[in-house]
């Protein structure tokens, strides 16, 4: 499933909607790996990696909705929340039945329709509120943690 971007999924903020970018592109990278029945731990170790550029991406994207009084921004933060649950709970599906192209695809379809419909009914509001910059005020991080998209 290849999910294309467009104006909905937009912030406004052009480093955070080159994470988002970035998000599709590895998710769909992780399936088509895992499709290719890698080893349980060569899957397990792209979904680890995914997990930890959502963190780091997570705290920006908060940081920057609490900085610009964004109304999402709990409701934000509850679903991040949610997401990362998921994510463990799919980890441990894939420890238990190992790298099979059934798993990579609930895996996959789950983190996409997540961060499409996440994105354009919360993570938009974010247009409406901050300026149309890269970096808060005061930041000069290239991306979540050092992480660069692309």
């Amino acid at each position: 499933m290849r999910i294309l971007w467009n104006e909905t999924l937009r912030t406004g903020i052009p480093d955070i909607d080159r994470q988002h970018q970035e998000f599709f592109r590895r998710t769909g990278e992780f399936y088509q790996r895992a499709a290719k029945h890698r080893t349980r731990e060569e899957i397990v170790e792209m979904l680890d990696f995914l997990t930890r550029y959502a963190h780091e991406h997570f705290r920006e994207e908060e940081r920057w909705m609490d900085l610009h009084g964004c109304p999402a921004a709990e409701q934000n933060r509850v679903e991040h929340e949610e997401i990362v649950e998921t994510v463990a709970t799919l980890r441990e599906m894939l420890r238990e039945e190992g790298s099979t192209e059934g798993v990579a695809h609930v895996i996959e379809q789950r983190l996409l329709d997540w961060l499409a419909e996440h994105i354009a009914r919360v993570d938009a509001q974010l247009r409406d509120y901050a300026p149309q910059t890269s970096v808060p005020a005061g930041e000069d991080a290239p991306g979540p943690g050092g992480f660069h998209a692309g």
